[in-house]
């Protein structure tokens, strides 16, 4: 889907409280990201975009819900199986986010959310993935794109 040049687009977030998003700027394909910085062949001579300032809808969340969802779930990726603290050891213990099934920018004003069946934990690299299409694909259509021992 093609979209004007002006249209801001997630590039990175943080699944904190508050969250935090930063946005990109321009571009033609709103599902394929900007030029990674591994991808740029010299670094030194790149410079970067100007500072902007935007407004955005920000949803809040509750911190409860979140740790409903992983005492249920656990802190693996439900989509992957990536487990931050068997990898990283104390330094990752309860890294994950945590995803909507149900996009919040459908939900209207607000709704009742149920921790256990509303959300999954899933790890940064699954829910980047989750949202490279719009709308966002479903944790079964993410898992048929994954390739093991590949």
């Amino acid at each position: 889907m093609k979209h004007s040049r002006s249209l801001a687009h997630p590039k990175s977030y943080k699944d904190s409280s508050p969250v935090e998003v930063t946005w990109g700027f321009g571009g033609t394909d709103f599902n394929r990201p900007g030029v990674l910085p591994e991808e740029i062949e010299n670094p030194e001579s790149v410079s970067e975009e100007a500072k902007k300032t935007i407004a955005v809808n920000v949803y809040e969340r509750d911190p409860n819900a979140r740790k409903k969802c992983l005492k249920h779930w656990g802190t693996k990726c439900v989509i992957c199986n990536f487990d931050f603290e068997r990898v990283y050891g104390e330094l990752g213990r309860g890294l994950i986010h945590v995803h909507h099934l149900k996009p919040l920018a459908e939900v209207g004003e607000e709704y009742d959310l149920n921790p256990v069946s509303d959300l999954r934990p899933i790890c940064p690299n699954c829910h980047a993935m989750l949202h490279r299409k719009r709308p966002a694909l479903s944790i079964a259509e993410l898992k048929e794109f994954i390739v093991y021992g590949g």
